[in-house]
C-alpha cells in the first residue's frame, strides 16, 4: 500500500522530474542503449546491404504496444510477401484486426521510402482480403535511380505523449499536413466543439478499457519492465517509451510487474494520466480511410506514416489514442458527432513541442521477423 501511494503523489507533483533532474542514473534502457545482436540472429543470410537497410528501415513503423506484428518471408532480392504474426496480435482491444493492418500500411510505406532512397521502386498487390492471410501483400522491387533525401527519418521518428504545447496548430502547418492526404484528414483545434468531445470520450474510452480484464491483462503481457526483458524481447511497452522517467521510471522497474497492472491503483493512475494528456496540446486530428477493406485499411496505414515522417521538422508532434475507437461505444458517439463512419480509422491528438526527444522504443533485429524462402 505504502508502495502505491508513493507512486500516485509521484504522479500527481513534479517529483518524478526533480528527481530525473538529481538522479540521472534512474533512466531507463532505450534503443540507442540495447547491445548488438549476435551476427547470426541480426541478418538472415544471402541478402545485400541494401536489403537489409530497407527492412530495418521498414521495421520503424509504429504498433500497438510495439508488438510489431509484420512478418516478411523473402524468395529473392526482389520478390519478398508481408503478413500479420499471429503471435503478435492485440484480440483483447483489437479484434478486427484493423490498428495491427493499419501498423502493416505504416510498415509498407516506411518500405516504399527506403527502398527508393535505396535505387528501387517498390510495388505492393494485396493479395488476399483475410488480415491473416500467411501471404497478405506480394512486394516487388524493380531498379530505379536512387531518390534523394533524409535516410534518417525512419529511426528519427517517434510518439511523443506528454508536453505539447496548448496552442493551435498555424494553418502553415495544420493546411499542409491536411493536404497531404485531401478530404481523410481533419484538424480541430483545441477548443472547439468537436476537439471537447474527442477529449472528453477519450477520457471515458480510457475508463471503460481499464475495466477491462482481458485489456488490462493484455496490456501486461506487452510491458517490459526490466532491461533484461527489454533486451530479450526487443519490442514493447518500455518506462521510457511510457514516458515514466526519473526516479519515477526506476521505481516502476523496480517494483511493478504485472500483477501490478491489474491492481485498481495502476488503473486509476492510468485514466488520471490519460485525463491530464486529453488537455494537452493543439487539438486533435481525425484520419478517416475509404473504407474497412484490407486494401483500403493498409491505404489509410501508408497515409499515416507518410504524414508522421512529415513532423518532426517542425516540431509538431502526435499521440495516437486510440482506445476511443477501440470500445465500441466511445466509437459510436465519435461517430455520430463527426457524421457517417467512412473508415474512420485514427484518433491522433497534435501540437507543437518545444523539444523533439529522440526514439527510445526497442526494435527487433531483421532476423527476428524475416524469412528466407532457400528453394
Amino acid at each position: 500500500m505504502m508502495r502505491r501511494s508513493f507512486l500516485q503523489t509521484m504522479a500527481a507533483g513534479g517529483a518524478a522530474l526533480a528527481a530525473g533532474s538529481l538522479l540521472p542514473g534512474c533512466g531507463g534502457l532505450t534503443r540507442a542503449m540495447l547491445p548488438p545482436v549476435a551476427a547470426d540472429l541480426a541478418s538472415p543470410p544471402g541478402l545485400s546491404a541494401a536489403t537489409l537497410r530497407i527492412l530495418r528501415d521498414a521495421s520503424l513503423a509504429p504498433s500497438g504496444h510495439n508488438t510489431q506484428p509484420w512478418r516478411v518471408l523473402v524468395y529473392n532480392e526482389t520478390h519478398w510477401t508481408l503478413s500479420l504474426d499471429p503471435t503478435r496480435l492485440l484480440p483483447a482491444v483489437d479484434p478486427a484486426n484493423r490498428e495491427a493492418l493499419l501498423s502493416l500500411g505504416a510498415f509498407l510505406e516506411n518500405l516504399a521510402q527506403s527502398a527508393a532512397l535505396n535505387g528501387y521502386d517498390a510495388r505492393f498487390e494485396v493479395q488476399s482480403a483475410d488480415p491473416l492471410a500467411m501471404d497478405l501483400v506480394r512486394i516487388d522491387l524493380a531498379p530505379r535511380t536512387p531518390a534523394a533525401g533524409a535516410a534518417d527519418r525512419f529511426a528519427s521518428r517517434r510518439v511523443v505523449k506528454t508536453g505539447l504545447r496548448a496552442v493551435e496548430l498555424k494553418s502553415a502547418d495544420a493546411d499542409p499536413l491536411q493536404n497531404t492526404w485531401p478530404d481523410h484528414l481533419f484538424y480541430f483545434p483545441r477548443g472547439s466543439q468537436h476537439a471537447r468531445c474527442i477529449a472528453e470520450e477519450t477520457i471515458e474510452a480510457m475508463r471503460r478499457q481499464c475495466a477491462r480484464d482481458e485489456a488490462q491483462a493484455e496490456l501486461a503481457k506487452w510491458i517490459r519492465f526490466t532491461p533484461a526483458a527489454i533486451e530479450k524481447n526487443r519490442d514493447g511497452l518500455t518506462t521510457e517509451g511510457m514516458e515514466i522517467q526519473g526516479f519515477a521510471g526506476w521505481y516502476v522497474r523496480r517494483y511493478y510487474d504485472a500483477a501490478t497492472v491489474m491492481s485498481p491503483s495502476f488503473r486509476a493512475q492510468t485514466i488520471d494520466k490519460t485525463a491530464a494528456q486529453a488537455e494537452e496540446g493543439g487539438g486533435w486530428l481525425i484520419v478517416r480511410g475509404d473504407g474497412n477493406s484490407v486494401t483500403e485499411i493498409l491505404d489509410a496505414g501508408r497515409h499515416f506514416e507518410r504524414l508522421f515522417l512529415m513532423l518532426r521538422e517542425r516540431k509538431i508532434a502526435i499521440h495516437p489514442m486510440t482506445q476511443i475507437l477501440e470500445e465500441a461505444s466511445s466509437r459510436e458517439r465519435v461517430v455520430a458527432d463527426h457524421g457517417p463512419d467512412h473508415g474512420f480509422q485514427l484518433c491522433l491528438r497534435i501540437g507543437y513541442v518545444r523539444r523533439y526527444p529522440d526514439p527510445v522504443s526497442p526494435r527487433r533485429p531483421v532476423g527476428w521477423f524475416v524469412e528466407v524462402n532457400e528453394k
